[in-house]
């Protein structure tokens, strides 16, 4: 917590004669001796209050702590409370809390002074704990002196009308200026601040009319400062929390006209949503922002691992301004195997996008060399730890294989995933948790393993998707499983149709990553880019496929080998490649092999002592091979009669 400043009083501003009169809201008069309630831990700044408030008239109480602030308002009645928000033990925001939970205070007025006025999350935290004004250091005494006169002539006004109609509508008025406070703090968007404050104002006020009109630009007319009451018609300006005139507020149609309480009231509106609409404007421009980072630490497209089929989606949560910490990566691994990864780094902003980014350079690098799920998971553990000692993070880690649709996974700490059978049904797999990162100095994460079947589908997420403030998080759950059961089988559509689902609205950021193993058929199609590293990945789907279909091992080492050939040959000899892909399809009916590899490049002459013998062999190893150049590409065709296929 920042130092905490004293009361501070600015001198007040000089000011020029005028013949308009004074403002009947901020000169009201005080009542006879009404109570006030002074709440600061620092005996000098309860000293200086008192100074300034002396001169009122009124009977000041001051205390040094929430609790004895609340031990005073249970022994009398108050007409205002003024409430230092940085105070030792329970501060002004929990004292606030405490004292609107009372039935017999709740609807008591409060004045937030605190030295963070610039800061808009202290303006909302203040307005959401209960308080109807929020003053920042350094005040005028004017400024203080009047605010507490409305209060207090508030107060008395209530205290004389409690037994008959006016009082028991203004009571009604100080209940909706809370429910108000409350929603306005709380809106989402500019739009929302303006009608939710044009909505309140008439409701509470009783006007049939209510305008907001917002400047736009320097060159806007500005109203005066102080209230326009003129019987018909109430207005006043929108001063946002640094004193900035940001618009107006307009009432009309009130029958009888309106009163000093009306004012009162109306002002109180006034500064919430301009509190609001300031703040919900840098949100909006910051949140635009961070949403752009968080999306820059993130794979920017995910590779092409032949065998499986993935998707991912990533979406920020409300209004925040920070960036997260969910992130996800699919990683290619030796052998055509793929690793996936999903992480959400507790906190928000660039503490937390720091750790996220290590984490994911991290796992690349103990993936790639080969290590286990556990292992890499152990690993990750222990830099979490090597930190500063502050960090956690949640995160799951599974390893496929294409060929033998094994998956081997770890979670620490990370809800569980869901794996969708062909078939539709949904199973979560429960097994394989433990702590987040960071939190245990114990290494030895566990490892399950889970058999896929062809076209089953693993769907990993962050809490995000699943946590609610008003459902727990097994009603969560249930949810995601019903719309994954009534979703489509793709990865990228059961992505985005998870998130248009159950994604809108979240607090908190969502993350997505989805697997789903090819399946076993009479045709296999793969494509990959030009890129000779690529093969071997394709030799092992190929060599799986036809040991599906009962080929023998001598005929699964010649055609691998030939296809191999073949293959390489499309990743290196293309050149001025118009469409950077290869694409092979295998065929099998009646026991006869086709496959059919094709680039889209002109061909270019090989070079090297030990090329150019590729025709010859994939000639000797297969029963017929048709090379096919031309000026879209070239397309070779090897066939073979399989001994072993079964039918």
């Amino acid at each position: 917590m920042a130092a905490k400043g004293g009361v501070n009083v600015s001198p007040p501003p000089a000011r020029p004669a005028s013949s308009e009169p004074p403002d009947p809201i901020a000169t009201a008069a005080p009542g006879a001796r009404a109570r006030v309630l002074l709440v600061d831990d620092r005996a000098q700044d309860l000293m200086s209050l008192q100074a300034l408030l002396e001169p009122l008239g009124h009977e000041l109480v001051a205390v040094r702590s929430g609790e004895a602030a609340l031990a005073e308002l249970l022994r009398g009645e108050f007409a205002v409370v003024i409430l230092d928000v940085e105070m030792p033990g329970m501060d002004g925001f929990e004292t606030a809390r405490y004292v609107k939970s009372i039935e017999r205070t709740r609807h008591l007025p409060i004045i937030f002074l605190t030295s963070h006025g610039d800061d808009p999350a202290y303006v909302f935290r203040g307005y959401e704990a209960g308080a109807v004004d929020y003053l920042a250091k350094p005040f005028a005494p004017e400024v203080l002196r009047s605010k507490v006169g409305v209060f207090v002539a508030l107060a008395e006004a209530t205290a004389a009308l409690e037994r008959n109609r006016l009082e028991r509508h203004h009571t009604t008025q100080l209940e909706e200026l809370a429910e108000a406070s409350l929603a306005i703090a709380r809106a989402r968007s500019v739009a929302q601040a303006i009608e939710l404050t044009e909505g309140w104002a008439r409701r509470i006020v009783g006007a049939q009319d209510s305008h907001v009109t917002l400047f736009g630009g320097s060159s806007e007319p500005r109203l005066p400062r102080k209230a326009h009451a003129a019987g018909a018609e109430l207005a006043l300006p929108l001063t946002s929390p640094d004193a900035r005139e940001m618009g107006t507020i307009q009432l009309s149609g009130k029958t009888g006209g309106f009163t000093l309480g009306d004012g009162a009231i109306l002002r109180q509106l006034a500064q919430m949503a301009a509190a609001a609409v300031d703040g919900v404007r840098r949100y909006e421009h910051e949140h635009g922002i961070a949403d752009a980072l968080q999306r820059s630490l993130l794979p920017q497209r995910l590779p092409e691992i032949p065998g499986v089929a993935v998707g991912a989606r990533y979406r920020a949560g409300g209004p925040g301004v920070e960036v997260g910490g969910d992130w996800y990566d699919v990683i290619p691994l030796s052998g055509g195997r793929a690793g996936l990864v999903l992480g959400d780094v507790m906190g928000k902003g660039l503490p937390a996008a720091i750790v996220m980014g290590q984490l994911r350079t991290a796992a690349w690098a103990y993936a790639l060399e080969g290590h286990e799920p556990a292992a890499v998971t152990d690993r990750l553990d222990a830099m979490v730890h090597a930190l500063d000692g502050s960090h956690m993070a949640t995160m799951i880690y599974i390893e496929v294989d294409p060929v033998s649709l094994e998956a081997r996974f770890t979670r620490a700490g990370h809800p569980p995933p869901l794996l969708v059978r062909p078939d539709g049904t949904v199973t979560v797999l429960e097994a394989g948790g433990s702590v987040p990162l960071g939190v245990s100095d114990e290494p030895g994460h566990a490892e399950e393993t889970v058999q896929l079947e062809p076209g089953a589908t693993l769907l990993l997420y962050t809490d995000g998707l699943i946590e609610t403030r008003d459902e727990s998080i097994d009603a969560g759950l249930a949810k995601l499983k019903a719309a994954v059961e009534n979703g489509p089988a793709a990865p990228e559509p059961l992505c985005q149709h998870l998130l248009d689902t159950l994604g809108e609205d979240r607090s908190d950021d969502v993350a997505l990553l989805a697997l789903r193993a090819a399946g076993a058929a009479d045709a296999l199609q793969l494509s990959i880019a030009p890129d000779p590293a690529a093969v071997a990945g394709l030799r092992e789907q190929l060599r799986a496929w036809l040991a599906g279909h009962g080929a023998g091992e001598e005929e699964l080492s010649e055609i691998t080998s030939a296809f191999s050939e073949a293959a390489t040959n499309a990743t290196e000899h293309p050149s001025d490649t118009r469409r950077p892909r290869v694409e092979i399809k295998a065929v099998l009916l009646d026991s006869q092999l086709e496959i059919t590899v094709r680039d889209f490049g002109s061909w270019r002459a090989p070079h090297g002592g030990d090329r150019g013998r590729g025709l010859p062999l994939m000639e000797a190893l297969m029963d017929s091979v048709v090379v096919s150049p031309g000026e879209e590409g070239t397309e070779v065709i090897l066939k073979r009669r399989l001994r072993g296929a079964r039918a």
